[in-house]
């Protein structure tokens, strides 16, 4: 794959933004983008998308995709351990990518570790807002 990130809501789900994007041969500057109208809408909505071929044609108001001459797309949600999309895993490519099964179960493993990942960076920053609030309430309680 030539062009490969993992991506999480941007505040709210119709808006992602990437934590890591691999563009041919270098780690490319974070983006973010709304998810209308792009193959990343449907994995959002919780399942994998694979187009093997011709995906700038099913998607021409994803200018970016077009503009690279994008395709080929697989994308993946990322799911936490209740079964909510917390993003996703996307790879793709300006060849075909023929949909081998064992390819598609590689990058469900992946997505799985990279959730876990993410909701544990999640889990980590809310303790220490936590942890934060906690430590300023016993700071400023008098003192009997």
């Amino acid at each position: 794959m030539r062009y490969a990130f993992v991506a999480e809501f941007a505040g709210v789900n119709t808006r992602a933004r990437t934590l890591g994007y691999w563009a041919r041969d270098h780690i490319h500057p974070n983006v973010e983008w709304e998810l209308a109208g792009t193959p990343c809408g449907d994995v959002v909505r919780g399942s994998l998308r694979h187009h093997p071929t011709g995906v700038k044609e099913k998607f021409p108001q994803d200018e970016p995709l077009v503009a690279l001459g994008i395709d080929s797309y697989l994308g993946v949600p990322l799911l936490d351990g209740g079964g909510n999309v917390l993003g996703h895993l996307a790879a793709f490519d300006d060849r075909p990518m023929p949909g081998e099964p064992r390819r598609l179960f590689t990058f469900r493993i992946f997505a799985t570790r990279a959730a876990a990942e993410l909701e544990r960076l999640r889990t980590e920053a809310l303790l220490r807002e936590s942890e934060q609030r906690y430590r300023d309430l016993y700071e400023e309680a008098p003192i009997a």
